[in-house]
């Protein structure tokens, strides 16, 4: 076994039991030093080793852990196994893992995968150790029962298995291009015809001098619903407190015009506004906002002071004199760009505390009216927060994540909103779920309110969060930004099950994934590499512990399958003519089919500008049933992924991969294909201008690519494209532009995973 060039050094043992649902580890002791497991692993001559738990006690066991200090921060690794896996027990795995030695769970791992079916695999993770964490160290763990015998295990600096094509020179070799994508066809929504009879919801008490709206802007809309009529609201500003929401349903052709209002809703449960089951309807003009005075959504706070051992943190708000909520909650904190003020920095973090309320957190006092004291004790970050308190380092600290929906809209046909703002609301700005099909957003947007510019954030999570639809949806003319997370993530929500008997599964996902499937949909089952099964059957019930289904069910060729629920499709898309910017996340997720992406204008977001995905978790989100026919073009990207989010230890702007518990995806299977990226400009890009992986016919051509604005840490591969995992990938009549920021451009792929890569008639220049 060779590690980073080095051999395995033997010293003692520890043992890691974990709770069965989980990937993460107890406490390790740092005062112990790692080795191969006495009595689980037995090493021979030729450089294999044996493993056999059956030894040892139930649970998670640690077989083997590098000693720390191998693996150099900032350096990027390839770690390798051949792994032949003869027998599993029940709930048994073998996991290899990049941990921190001194790690207390999961939450830094950056490589883990794991394998829970006899078979030969081939283990390969590429990677890049963070900068500013020194005992990485390669792991191997089982969980119960396994025997397994591994051979060539190593981990070496970069990839051997790369090659390296210079952007002007290309490659050689005969090509066909394949067909190239269309993206989405060109759709209609239908407008609703007026009646002629307009109520004014004056008229049944609303009004700007109500401490709460929300009852007789209700029964006006009931009122408008009886009548057959639209319903107008005069020019004001209104209140609304009720946990109820202000709810639009079963309306049909039905207008709502706000006549330019502001709806200011501050309350604890529930969405603020809710659109359902209503067919070709309108609603224009009016903005939506949240009552900062009661409770800000986030803030901007400066880190003014560390205990030298990390015992707390001392936060002062700047924009308060004295901060109006003294029962705080700290969901997150997000370094800020003080050019912009918005996330997203080099050299910037995101630490997670109480992500959801009643979330155990650190506690806090306050030390003066706008001076907070948070007590984190993670003495592993110590000299990390004094450097950043010694610069005075400013974040976004976040209040609400996912709380309550600013629109919430379900199984609509025929929707328009035309000239509506969301000023901020406390979970995702928009929210689309069921069977919504053909609606557009024209100038609707999620931005600052002109009254309260210096605001930190608009929406606490995603800006338009479409997690099931029938598709059909066009964004015209509107502008996202300051948001809490993505833009727009536009996908149907999959789940991961395993095959208790030949008519059964066990759901392996959130309970809210869970209850998504329910007893009639036509679910087709794959494999859990997203390859086919050929499976597509009526689910005949979901009884709320498992899923049962009339047919048979096939054996997984893996752990278990992914469930693709195909009662839903969010496809056919149009963005067009939008901006995107100054987001926390990614501005556009794209995992769907027949989608166009065309003459936007992204900057800044705090990671990649687009991601285009397929993939599963066991315990978070699982979302898309693969992606076909897309199109970007002619869209201009500026000044992306500040956090340097990477996959395989590559920083990217445009990522194409899948993933199935990580990213990308292990398997050479094609889950997204048929992808044309022409036309656009991308400037100072942070990492990589594409990687793509688990795709297949890729285009890239005829864009332009410059990085004139040097940053701290120029990545060797700005602006450069990278493939994994991936066939038929055409590099085409592009311009790559030397800059101080980027001196040389080039196209590299892993040659052991990937093939058809072909780059011809690039230009790379000089400008004068």
């Amino acid at each position: 076994m060779e590690i980073a060039g080095g051999s395995m050094r033997k010293k003692s043992f520890w043992r890691l039991c974990l709770p069965a649902a989980c990937l993460m580890a107890a406490a390790l002791r740092a005062d112990v030093l790692p080795e191969l497991h006495p009595h689980a692993v037995r090493a021979a001559a030729d450089g294999t080793f044996t493993i056999d738990s059956a030894s040892l006690p139930g649970g998670w066991s640690r077989l083997y852990a590098d000693l720390p200090g191998k693996l150099e921060p900032g350096k990027r690794y390839t770690a390798t196994a051949q792994i032949d896996l003869k027998e599993l027990g029940d709930d048994s795995r073998l996991l290899f893992l990049i941990r921190p030695a001194a790690a207390p769970d999961h939450t830094a791992d950056i490589v883990s995968r794991e394998y829970s079916r006899p078979g030969e695999y081939r283990f390969k993770a590429e990677f890049t150790v963070p900068g500013n964490i020194r005992d990485y160290t390669f792991q191997i763990h089982v969980r119960n029962k396994v025997k397994a015998v591994l051979s060539d295990v190593r981990v070496v600096a970069g990839n051997p298995d790369d090659v390296r094509i210079d952007a002007a020179a290309g490659n050689t070799g005969d090509f066909v291009l394949p067909p190239l994508p269309t993206g989405s066809p060109e759709f209609k929504i239908n407008l609703p015809v007026p009646s002629g009879k307009v109520i004014d919801a004056a008229a049944f008490g609303v009004s700007e001098s109500n401490d709460d709206n929300t009852a007789q802007l209700n029964a006006a809309i009931r009122a408008a619903a009886e009548q057959e009529a639209d319903l107008r609201l005069s020019p004001g500003k209104y209140f609304f407190r009720s946990d109820r929401p202000v709810s639009f349903s079963g309306l049909k052709n039905f207008q709502f015009d706000g006549g330019g209002s502001i709806l200011v809703f501050h309350k604890k449960h529930n969405s603020l506004l809710t659109i359902d089951r209503c067919r070709t309807v309108a609603f224009r003009n009016f903005s939506i906002d949240w009552d900062w005075d009661a409770a800000p959504l986030a803030s901007y706070v400066r880190l003014v002071n560390a205990h030298p051992e990390g015992a707390y943190i001392d936060f002062e708000f700047i924009d308060y004199k004295e901060f109006p909520v003294k029962k705080i909650r700290v969901a997150d904190i997000d370094s800020v760009d003080p050019e912009t003020m918005s996330v997203g920095v080099e050299g910037g973090v995101n630490r997670y505390y109480e992500f959801s309320p009643g979330q155990k957190s650190p506690e806090s006092e306050w030390l003066g009216p706008n001076l907070l004291r948070f007590h984190v004790r993670t003495p592993e970050l110590a000299a990390d927060w004094l450097d950043r308190a010694a610069r005075r380092e400013l974040f976004r600290m976040r209040h609400y994540v996912y709380d309550m929906i600013g629109v919430d809209m379900h199984d609509n046909t025929h929707l328009t909103l035309e000239n509506v703002n969301v000023y901020s609301a406390p979970a995702h700005a928009f929210g689309v779920g069921g069977h919504q099909s053909y609606w557009q957003f024209l100038n609707t947007n999620v931005i600052r309110p002109p009254y309260a510019p210096r605001r930190p954030i608009t929406c606490s999570a995603d800006h338009l969060h479409i997690s099931q639809s029938n598709g059909y949806f066009k964004m015209i003319g509107c502008d996202f930004s300051f948001g809490g997370d993505d833009c727009l993530n536009v996908h149907d929500c999959s789940g991961f099950a395993l095959r208790r008997d030949d008519h059964t599964l066990k759901p392996c996902m959130q309970d809210w994934y869970f209850q998504l499937f329910k007893a009639g949909d036509r679910i087709e089952l794959r494999n859990d590499d997203f390859s086919p099964t050929g499976y597509i059957a009526e689910l005949r019930s979901n009884n709320g512990t498992e899923f049962i289904f009339d047919r048979p069910l096939p054996q997984p060729t893996g752990q278990g399958f992914v469930m693709f629920n195909h009662s839903y499709d969010s496809s056919n898309v149009i963005i067009r003519n939008n901006k995107f910017h100054n987001n926390r996340a990614r501005a556009l997720l794209l995992l769907g089919r027949n989608i166009t992406v065309e003459n936007n204008e992204f900057f800044h977001q705090q990671q990649a500008a687009v991601e285009i995905s397929t993939g599963f978790t066991t315990d978070a989100w699982s979302e898309g049933y693969g992606v076909d026919n897309v199109v970007v073009r002619n869209n201009t990207f500026s000044g992306q992924n500040g956090l340097e989010a990477s996959t395989g230890g590559r920083v990217r702007d445009f990522w194409i991969g899948g993933y199935n518990r990580w990213d990308p995806l292990d398997s050479t299977y094609p889950i997204l294909t048929n992808i044309l990226i022409e036309g656009n400009r991308f400037e100072n890009p942070t990492g990589l201008a594409l990687y793509a992986a688990n795709a297949r016919n890729v285009i890239f051509r005829g864009n332009t690519i410059l990085a004139p604005r040097t940053k701290q840490r120029n990545l060797p591969y700005r602006g450069s494209i990278y493939a994994w995992n991936a066939s038929n990938v055409f590099i085409l009549d592009n311009v790559f532009i030397r800059s101080s920021g980027a001196k040389t451009y080039f196209i590299e792929y892993d040659s052991s995973n990937s093939s058809g890569i072909f780059v011809r008639r690039n230009r790379v220049i000089t400008p004068n």
